[in-house]
Order: C-alpha cells, then sequence, then structure tokens
C-alpha cells in the first residue's frame, strides 16, 4: 500500500546470475524479499522510491488489445455486408465505425452491419477505447459485387430487326421503335405488361425508325429520309408530317405536346410547335445523332465532338476539346448532364462547360440515361453497359450476359429499359429507386359510341388512383390535342371533369392520362364518341368573352338567311333588336352579339327571311 519495507540482510534481493522471488522465501533461491503481496505491477521505467505512493495509488492498467481484425468482405449488390472486432481491455470499452475516415452515425458496437448499396463500397475500421487509449482496427474493404444489374429480365421482342428507341411512362407501358430488315420497313411494338409480350404497330412506311418518344397518349417517331410521324390513339393509326427534307432523323426530343426538336444529318433540325414541324437553321453541317431538353433548353450533339445549344433563336456550339461522334445526350436539370460517343467518351455538363470524364473504355456508347445526381447508366456496342454511382467521377462495367450491340436506354417506374440487335431487350431494378406502380384511370363519361350535338358542352369525367403514392394531375385529351390539365383532386370519390364544345361534325376519341407523384404515367382507354349536326333551326349560346360579347352557334337552312335578334326582357310587349343578317354556310352558322357586354343577359332568336 505504498508503505516502504525496512530490508535487512535476510530480506535483500541479490541479484546476481540467480532466480529472485517476491513474498516468501523459497529453497534454492538467490535473494528474496519476505512479505504478502495483494498486486503485482510491471513498469517499463525506472519507479523511483518517491514514485511509490502515487503509483500505488493508481489502479492497475489494462489497455485494449484486438484479438481479431474486422475481415475485407466481396458482398453482392443489396446484400448485407457484417463487420465485427474482438477485442479485450479494461472495462468499459466503447466502439466506434469508420468509412473512408468519416464516423459512422449510431455505428457504436462491436459490429456493424449494412446494405452492400452502390455506394456502400469503401473501406472501414473501428476505434476500440478505454480509459487506457485507443486502438484503430486495421482496415477491411468492403467490395460490392455487381455481376448484373439487379433484378435483369429479359423482355426481347423477338423480330430480327435493331431497336433504335424506345420510351416508357411506367414500368409497365411503353413503345419501341426498330429499323427495317431484309428489305422491309422499320416499325413499332407496344407493351402493356414490362416487356412480357408486345404487339406491332403498323407505321405503314418504308424508313427505319431511328428514334421514339411518348408524351401523354401521344406517340412521335422520327426516321430516315426525312420521317417525322405521330399517332394520337395509341398506335393504331399514323399521320406523316410534311417536313420538307429527305434528311435522317436520328434524334427526337420533346418538352410537351407544343415544343419539341428533331436532329438529323447534315445539321439538320426542325421544331415542333404543337401543329407541324418547321426547319430551323444552325449553321452546322455535321450529323446530329441525339437531343435532349437540359431544363427548358434544347441541344443537341453529334459528329466529330458536335455539342450545340438552343439560345435566342440561335443555334450556339461548344468547344468540348474532343473529336468523338456523340450520339447520345440526357441532362437531369439545366445543370448537370452526359454526352456519351465513340472511344468511350462521357463528357459532363456542369452549367457552364462539358467535362471530359474517363470511362475507363474505348467502347462506343449510344446512349445515357440519368437517375440523378450520382446514379447514371450508359450504354453502347457490342454489350457496353456501364454505371456510374459517384456523379460520373467513376464508371463501374456491368453485363447483360451477352454481347449485343444496344441502341435504346430509357428509365421508369423504378426499372430501366435497355434494347438493342435483334430484337434484344433487357428490363432491371434501377437501385435505390423503389419500384413505382403505375396510376389507373378509367373515363366514366361519356360512353363509347355516344353522340352529341355540335356546339352543346361535352363533359368528360375520369376516375383516377394510385396504389402506392397519389396523383399529381390528370389531362385530359382530344386526339393529339390537350383539352385540361388538372393538379387539383376532386373530392373522395369523385372523377376528374372538364368539359369541351366543337361545331365541327366527326368522330373524335377522347384518352385522360393519369401521373403520380413518382413521375409513373398511365393512359385511359380511348372512348371514341360522334358529334353530329343538331337539328334544324336549333340554337345555342355558346361562349361569352369581353371582347367578343356573346357567341351563338346556329344550325339552319344551308344557304338560307337569317336575321339575328336579341332581347333584354321577355315580358310583352317584347321588342327585338335586330344584331346582324346571316346566310347559314356550310355545316353551320356561329355569330357573335357584341352589345351584349351592356346588359345583364340577352335572349336571342333567328328570324328566316323569305
Amino acid at each position: 500500500n505504498g508503505a516502504e519495507i525496512a530490508l535487512n540482510a535476510n530480506q535483500s534481493i541479490g541479484g546476481g546470475t540467480g532466480s529472485n522471488a517476491l513474498g516468501n522465501n523459497i529453497s534454492g533461491i538467490n535473494g528474496w524479499l519476505n512479505g504478502d503481496l495483494d498486486e503485482v505491477r510491471i513498469y517499463e521505467r525506472i519507479v523511483r522510491s518517491e514514485d511509490a505512493v502515487a503509483l500505488a495509488a493508481r489502479e492497475p492498467g489494462c489497455p485494449i488489445e484486438i484479438l481479431q481484425q474486422p475481415l475485407s468482405l466481396a458482398v453482392n449488390l443489396e446484400v448485407t455486408a457484417n463487420f465485427s472486432v474482438s477485442a479485450i481491455g479494461g472495462q468499459p470499452i466503447t466502439y466506434q465505425w469508420f468509412r473512408n475516415g468519416n464516423a459512422i452515425e449510431g455505428a457504436t458496437a462491436s459490429a456493424y452491419t449494412t446494405v452492400a448499396t452502390l455506394d456502400a463500397g469503401g473501406t472501414y475500421q473501428v476505434e476500440v477505447t478505454n480509459a487506457d487509449g485507443t486502438v484503430q482496427s486495421e482496415d477491411a474493404v468492403l467490395t460490392v459485387i455487381i455481376p448484373q444489374p439487379a433484378g435483369i429480365a429479359n423482355v426481347s421482342l423477338g423480330i430480327p430487326n435493331f431497336i433504335s428507341g424506345a420510351s416508357f411512362l411506367n414500368a409497365n407501358y411503353g413503345w419501341v421503335g426498330f429499323r427495317g430488315f431484309g428489305g422491309g420497313g422499320g416499325g413499332v411494338c407496344i407493351t402493356a405488361n414490362g416487356g412480357q409480350s408486345w404487339t406491332v404497330s403498323n407505321v405503314g412506311v418504308p424508313n427505319d425508325i431511328n428514334a421514339l418518344q411518348l408524351v401523354g397518349s401521344v406517340g412521335y417517331i422520327a426516321g430516315s429520309s426525312g420521317l417525322l410521324c405521330i399517332s394520337t390513339n395509341g398506335g393504331t393509326s399514323w399521320n406523316t408530317f410534311a417536313t420538307g427534307t429527305t434528311a435522317n432523323f436520328y434524334g427526337l426530343s420533346l418538352l410537351n405536346s407544343t415544343y419539341g426538336f428533331a436532329v438529323g444529318s447534315g445539321g439538320t433540325v426542325c421544331v415542333y410547335n404543337g401543329r407541324g414541324w418547321v426547319p430551323s437553321f444552325t449553321g452546322v453541317t455535321t450529323d446530329f445523332y441525339g437531343t435532349a431538353f437540359g431544363g427548358d433548353v434544347p441541344w443537341a450533339v453529334g459528329a466529330g465532338g458536335t455539342i450545340c445549344r438552343y439560345v435566342g433563336g440561335s443555334w450556339q456550339p461548344f468547344n468540348t476539346g474532343s473529336f468523338a461522334n456523340f450520339y447520345g445526350v440526357s441532362f437531369l436539370n439545366a445543370n448537370f448532364g452526359y454526352a456519351v460517343g465513340s472511344g468511350g467518351t462521357i463528357c459532363r455538363w456542369n452549367g457552364t462547360s462539358w467535362v471530359a470524364l474517363n470511362s475507363g473504355t474505348s467502347g462506343t456508347f449510344r446512349s445515357v440515361a440519368i437517375v440523378d445526381a450520382n446514379l447514371a447508366y450508359v450504354s453502347g456496342d457490342n454489350g457496353l453497359l456501364c454505371i456510374t454511382r459517384d456523379g460520373g467521377n467513376t464508371w463501374e462495367p456491368l453485363t447483360s450476359g451477352g454481347t449485343t450491340s444496344f441502341g435504346a436506354l430509357t428509365l421508369a417506374g423504378g426499372r430501366a429499359f435497355l434494347f438493342g440487335g435483334s430484337g434484344t431487350g433487357f428490363n432491371f431494378t434501377v437501385p435505390t429507386q423503389v419500384l413505382n406502380q403505375p396510376p389507373t384511370i378509367r373515363i366514366t363519361s361519356p360512353t363509347n359510341s355516344q353522340q352529341f350535338y355540335a356546339c352543346f358542352r361535352i363533359g368528360v369525367a375520369a376516375i383516377a388512383n394510385d396504389p402506392d403514392g397519389s396523383i399529381t394531375n390528370v389531362t385530359f385529351y382530344r386526339g393529339q390535342f390537350k383539352m385540361a390539365e388538372i393538379s387539383t383532386p376532386p373530392r373522395p370519390g369523385q372523377p376528374y371533369r372538364t368539359s369541351f364544345y366543337t361545331d365541327t361534325f366527326g368522330t373524335y376519341v377522347l384518352r385522360a392520362v393519369a401521373t403520380d407523384n413518382r413521375g409513373s404515367v398511365t393512359i385511359s382507354d380511348p372512348i371514341t364518341i360522334e358529334v353530329v349536326p343538331p337539328p334544324i333551326d336549333t340554337a345555342v349560346a355558346e361562349a361569352y368573352t369581353d371582347d367578343d360579347g356573346c357567341i351563338v352557334c346556329f344550325m339552319g337552312r344551308t344557304g338560307s338567311n337569317y336575321v339575328f335578334q336579341a332581347t333584354a326582357d321577355l315580358n310583352p310587349p317584347i321588342t327585338w333588336v335586330n344584331v346582324s343578317t346571316n346566310t347559314v354556310p356550310e355545316p353551320l352558322l356561329r355569330v357573335n352579339d357584341a352589345d351584349a357586354i351592356n346588359f345583364p343577359y340577352r335572349f336571342y332568336r333567328f328570324v328566316p327571311l323569305p
């Protein structure tokens, strides 16, 4: 207990070459110290007599010793990785795990478990601490093995053609476009079950189909020899636009149903305005192969390192420092995107300039699809498929199990869709993306084959639901024309509603499109109605505006003359005022009463002239 013991000749440590004993005399021992010992401590320094009291008062030390180091692991994607350490030492002992030198929040036990996501790979260590200090473990490296994309499924079409374009509205519903084969023209195939089965849409042209996009219920294709087409009825029939060019269109991108771009050979660009395609002068003679919107700004990429941006009505070229042929381009937003091409070229847009990245391959990329600021896929020739999980800084190869060249890559509903030569197709789960069940939508009114009189307002109602989220908007279409987009949900159990009127007789196809909170889109089954002439001598107050007053639609006898009259009081005696005299044209008469703005209400009639 720190008290000195007087030593005499019989109680001395003699030293020498023999053994010494502490605590008692043992026969044959060279030197010994007689006394009871309650503990023994060994110090790595000379202990002075003046240190004895302080050292005796101090508890004996028991520093950390790691008995079993954490082991490096190679784990398949999305599989659990378990790290552990075994250590002894004075209690209490605490633990803190680190990944790439950064403390992991909440990882304070002797074992640490994590899921091997794409961003989980790295170097792991643990610090073990007690009152006598801290010991850091050896490094344990977690390698995430990606032999194939997770959940990969074969969705091939069973055709010999090369698939060059794809567009999906959700994980189930999508269209692909293919090039001609064996003298036949290209075409479109449609799936409603994620590619388990396909139906052919007969485009009826001899051209190759090089690009395809769905915008709501409307499909657009671009192809060889100036081909630009639209289908407003689910691919049942196609209408061809007059483009005035025989250039081959290779790329197509629409921001919405009234604004888009098609790009092609010889620097050809056409702009879509909702009615037709109009040529846009680029000042470029090299071929364009791809186009996309960065925010609301269109871009075009092409041969010889060409990248151009459309600003203020003109195309501005960017110096990329590359002479590669760029085939694909895609953007997450106005300040982040990738352009990909030959020689393994990948360039990243940072809002100011295009920066070359190291893809780790010399193959040719054709397409790029961006999930978020970290995750993106690129695909191309000879089965080339790569992924980045750090915003493009590094790219890791994936395999689909073959060497078929890929021509189309797109994302929808938490899955990626990949298509290419000989009708090859795959879809696979996008890591970090929860699979999204698409919304449902059904037009409840009107019904198929229902007839309506011209000039009478026609109401349209649809029920929409989402099984794993919420409906963000419902859009109603009459053919390719958008009638209404509704983002405010109705009362529970009530349908989304809109209405329209037309003075044109004929058949109309109505569709409703539902979009959910994760971007999946579902198109309703079409409803076909017929607008027919109203009975002779029928008048309808069609609309009112401050500019035109009251607009009145009248179904009279074609070629006959009528006086259009108005009154503000139907109590006898009624005073009718002549507004105008008109001859009924084919198919009906539309007139306006500009003076209606001066009355709270007005009544109208048409009086035939002899």
